[in-house]
C-alpha cells in the first residue's frame, strides 16, 4: 500500500472501511478457491446450505430461502444454483407440497468442498490478525447490519 492510499484510508468512515474489507475477503476467497471451480457467491450458498443441513440431513431450504437470507437478487443465486448443479455440488428438486419452490440439498461433493472452505476462512482470519477483533466490536457491527437490513428491506 502505497502513503496515498494509506492517506484515502485514514479518512475513511466505518461503513467504506467495512465494503473495503469485505472486497478483499472477496478477492481473497476467489484466489483460494479457484481450483474449486466456484466463485464467493457461490461459497456463500454452499455455506447457507451446509448451515441447514447435509447431505446425511436433508433439512430443507429452497432459493427463496437463500435470496432472503444472502441479501443477493434472484438472478444471481438462480445463476449460483445452476453452476452449482452443472458442477454436481447441489441437486435441485422441485417440493411436492409446493411445485412452485425448487428445494436444494448439498450433494456428497459439495459437502466434501465445506472444509476446504471453512480452512480458507481461517486462514484469512489468521492472517488478518481477527483477534483484534473484540467481542464487543462484533455485536456493535452485528447491531449495524441488523439496522442496515431493516433499512433495506423497508424500501422494498
Amino acid at each position: 500500500m502505497n502513503s496515498r492510499q494509506r492517506n484515502l484510508m485514514e479518512k475513511m468512515d466505518l461503513i467504506p472501511l467495512i465494503s473495503v474489507i469485505y472486497k478483499n475477503e472477496q478477492r481473497y476467497l476467489e484466489h483460494k478457491i479457484k481450483e474449486l471451480d466456484i466463485n464467493s457467491t457461490q461459497v456463500s450458498c454452499l455455506m447457507e446450505m451446509y448451515s441447514h443441513g447435509d447431505v446425511e440431513d436433508q433439512h430443507k431450504l429452497c432459493q427463496k430461502d437463500l435470496v432472503e437470507i444472502l441479501n443477493f437478487s434472484k438472478s444471481t443465486i438462480s445463476t449460483s444454483l445452476s453452476k452449482l448443479e452443472e458442477f454436481g455440488y447441489i441437486n435441485r428438486k422441485i417440493d411436492p407440497n409446493n411445485r412452485r419452490k425448487n428445494m436444494i440439498y448439498l450433494t456428497k461433493k459439495g459437502c466434501s468442498v465445506i472444509p476446504k472452505i471453512i480452512e480458507i476462512d481461517k486462514m484469512w482470519e489468521q492472517d488478518m490478525d481477527c483477534e483484534l477483533i473484540t467481542e464487543e466490536l462484533k455485536a456493535d457491527l452485528r447491531k449495524i447490519a441488523i439496522q442496515s437490513w431493516k433499512l433495506r428491506k423497508s424500501i422494498k
